[in-house]
């Protein structure tokens, strides 16, 4: 009797170390709070005042007077604040009021179509299941290997035959059939969020569409 519990116990006792190991495995990681040091909030100003540095010489060169511009004598951090420079803008001949309204409309519309196609499209290479996806995604990643020059005069043509010349809808429209690049940038971002948020929504009855919607979207 001794003899069979001496040969049984050491299995029971790796069956439940195994047991225990998998359960480890399968439970869910808490991240660790990451923890700043003196050195990661210098690095960040260092970085942060290296990226803002063109941003800080156009200011400067916005505030610089006549002189400054004639003679190229700009600085970096500015020496001069001739605020009166943005009040002579809109005093000229120019329509700026006209160019402001084009460029609100222009990057509105463009953010709109982008948002809504390219959204689609790297939601759907991300999550949705169909044969040759991963090829067809390589063919929409390889079109950003052509340079704009070779479609600028088809374009233009086709523009041209739309009526399309001098309106708005050159620069608008394109944006709704999205963009490779960021095709790519959803398709990664999306890729990364854990599934069961889809099929949690699933469960709730949504479908691929009320998952963007209401999920993907949001946090996109």
């Amino acid at each position: 009797m001794a003899t069979v519990v001496s040969t049984v116990a050491p299995q029971q006792q790796g069956a439940e170390r195994r047991d225990d190991r998998k359960r480890a495995d399968d439970a869910p990681r808490v991240l660790r709070a990451f923890r700043a040091t003196p050195f990661t909030y210098a690095t960040l100003i260092v970085v942060s005042a290296l990226l803002s540095t063109p941003l800080v010489f156009a200011v400067s060169i916005a505030l610089s007077s006549d002189h400054t511009v004639t003679t190229n004598t700009f600085t970096i951090f500015p020496h001069e604040f001739h605020w009166q420079n943005f009040t002579k803008v809109f005093g000229t001949d120019l329509p700026m009021g006209r160019f402001l309204v084009n460029s609100l409309i222009i990057s509105v519309g463009s953010v709109i179509g982008q948002m809504v196609s390219s959204g689609l499209v790297g939601y759907a290479f991300a999550r949705l299941r169909a044969p040759g996806k991963n090829a067809l995604f390589l063919v929409v990643i390889a079109t950003m290997m052509i340079p704009t020059q070779i479609t600028m005069i088809p374009q233009f043509i086709l523009f041209k035959d739309l009526g399309w010349v001098n309106t708005y809808w050159p620069l608008i429209v394109p944006n709704f059939f999205s963009n490779a690049f960021n095709v790519f940038l959803v398709r990664q971002f999306v890729s990364r969020l854990p599934s069961q948020l889809d099929e949690a929504a699933m469960v709730d009855g949504l479908g691929f569409f009320g998952i963007y919607r209401r999920i993907m979207l949001p946090m996109l």
